[in-house]
């Protein structure tokens, strides 16, 4: 944002200059300490997100103190146990993306507090004194990649949480016995939780998950990583109509290092409610790492309208996805490391008819290191939003794209690629080809997601 404009803002947000003093803000300009602690008194919303500041050891005075941003300051490893002393009705604190490794215990001063956002932070874990932050409502704990200890008779004692994010946290080794979260959510103990995001690493927890009614009903993304012995996914052929029952709020969905899982089928999306069948919110899947993956079946694609985002990397055992047929709002897909692709779409079994309006709406394309693959589809395809292709390192990739005179030219502005494999393309109308040769571009450096 432009200095003119932040400080306009800035001043209107502060009644036009009425209230100045009880906002400071002073983010992205490399601070290494917060300044002018002893003027906070009458401060109402401070923000030093994306400094360099790397402690803060001060006891500031600041009766009035509502919002505290300090996220971004990844160099911050320590607050002092009074910081927090005179800060009783702070109701929202970021610490997202810094070092922090563990809270102080002077955090049980925030007795007003509704909002904690440690999400991307070293935090390792969490004191028993969070406790006392009865009137809690919103805990990140996302992206921790050093968690590895939750108090979880703690946060079952905070009443009015409403938000618990775990979602890609190292937590996931759920005990399914003793005193962990596995044996306690049943009870009854969360029941007005409203979104959950949760990480979980164990098949036996993973098996418990879904009957878990107060947590499964309200979780909104959820990631699967590293589930020894899990080889199809739902569990047993049994469970396929009532797997994802319950989770009318999943919008994300992510598959990450399960070695043994072969097959993966998506009949959970049928979500019925009084006789009425509604369509699952999921908007994102990702599957990474899955190299036994053989089978992706889609018994229900029709209900899968709102999946926009799809990444497949490294499942080598995957022939084609057959099954993107009928996912009518797909935006990005982006296929990479996947050795035994050979078709994106297999035009031997299936016959892709406009009214689907598959892809009709798919802006992105990434098609990388796929060496055996050989087409997309062998027709032309409609593709009335596509704006981005990008294929690299998919050599065998010589038949004309699924393009023709009327397709995708009035939005594609970019088809990415490397010189030799854009030359050897072989097009049944040359002159489709010169309609798409200025939106070429040559393939110089990797592109990272």
């Amino acid at each position: 944002m432009h200095d003119v404009i932040r400080d306009l803002a800035l001043w209107i947000s502060c009644d036009c200059g009425r209230k100045q003093g009880k906002l400071s803000v002073q983010a992205r300009i490399g601070l290494t300490e917060a300044p002018g602690v002893e003027k906070w008194q009458e401060t109402e919303r401070v923000s030093f997100m994306e400094n360099n500041i790397r402690a803060l050891t001060e006891t500031p005075t600041c009766p009035n103190l509502l919002t505290l941003l300090l996220n971004g300051n990844r160099s911050l490893e320590r607050i002092s146990d009074g910081f927090f002393k005179f800060m009783h009705i702070l109701r929202i604190l970021d610490l997202s993306m810094t070092s922090i490794g563990e809270l102080p215990v002077g955090i049980v001063e925030l007795v007003e507090l509704l909002c904690l956002n440690l999400s991307g932070s070293s935090i390792h874990t969490l004191p028993d004194e969070l406790k006392l932050l009865v009137k809690l409502k919103y805990l990140d704990l996302s992206y921790t990649n050093f968690l590895t200890t939750i108090p979880i008779k703690v946060i079952l004692r905070l009443p009015r949480l409403q938000v618990l994010n775990l979602y890609t946290s190292s937590y996931g080794d759920w005990k399914v016995d003793g005193d962990d979260v596995a044996s306690l959510v049943g009870s009854g103990c969360l029941k007005i939780l409203k979104d959950v995001g949760i990480t979980i690493r164990t098949v036996p927890f993973l098996e418990k998950f879904f009957n878990f009614h107060n947590l499964s009903r309200c979780t909104s993304s959820l990631l699967i990583e590293r589930c020894k012995g899990l080889t199809t996914l739902p569990l047993s052929p049994s469970s396929s109509n009532t797997f994802f029952e319950n989770m009318k709020c999943l919008k994300g969905l992510y598959l990450n290092n399960c070695l043994d899982l072969k097959e993966l089928t998506f009949s959970w999306v049928v979500v019925t409610e009084r006789e009425n069948t509604i369509p699952l919110n999921l908007e994102t899947l990702i599957l990474t790492n899955l190299p036994k993956l053989k089978i992706i079946r889609d018994v229900a694609h029709p209900f899968f309208q709102n999946l926009a985002f799809i990444q497949i990397l490294n499942c080598d055992a995957l022939k084609d996805l057959k099954w993107l047929i009928g996912i009518r709002n797909l935006q990005t897909l982006t296929l990479c490391s996947c050795i035994g692709i050979e078709e994106v779409i297999n035009g031997e079994i299936v016959v892709v008819e406009e009214k689907f309006t598959t892809f009709s709406r798919l802006k992105v394309i990434h098609l990388q290191e796929l060496p055996k693959l050989k087409s997309i589809y062998r027709n032309a395809l409609p593709f009335p939003s596509l704006r981005t292709m990008e294929v690299h390192g998919s050599p065998k990739l010589k038949k004309q794209l699924p393009f023709d005179s009327n397709n995708a030219k009035s939005t594609l502005t970019l088809i990415r690629g490397e010189k030799n494999w854009w030359d050897h393309l072989e097009w049944e109308d040359e002159a489709v080809k010169s309609n798409f040769l200025p939106n070429f571009s040559r393939y110089s450096s990797p592109t990272f997601f």
